[in-house]
């Protein structure tokens, strides 16, 4: 359909569509949707993954601290460097 049924990370959506067997009779009384966030909760209590966020620096907007969009709890701060081996001329368009 056009709407979202669930976000989460890809590891844990992967084992809970692989374990369909252990809540798909759930379906009939519960829905896909409830069915499905159910059995992916209980899967992500199992397993451990790092969330990361990025954020570019812009105009020194960046946040003291961001909580956790899965456990609220306040997130470390790591501070990476990147390079995408691309002309900026040519990333925006000009040649």
């Amino acid at each position: 359909g056009s709407v979202v049924a669930y976000v989460g990370h890809g590891k844990t959506v992967l084992m809970t569509v692989k374990e369909s067997g252990k809540w798909i009779c759930e379906v009939s009384k519960k829905g896909f949707e409830d069915s499905f966030k159910e059995h992916h909760n209980k899967v992500a209590k199992t397993v451990r993954i790092c969330s990361h966020l990025e954020i570019h620096n812009v105009a020194g907007k960046i946040p003291d601290f961001i909580e956790c969009p899965d456990c609220n709890r306040t997130m470390e701060v790591f501070i990476t460097y990147k390079c995408c081996h691309i002309n900026e001329d040519k990333a925006n368009g000009d040649h």
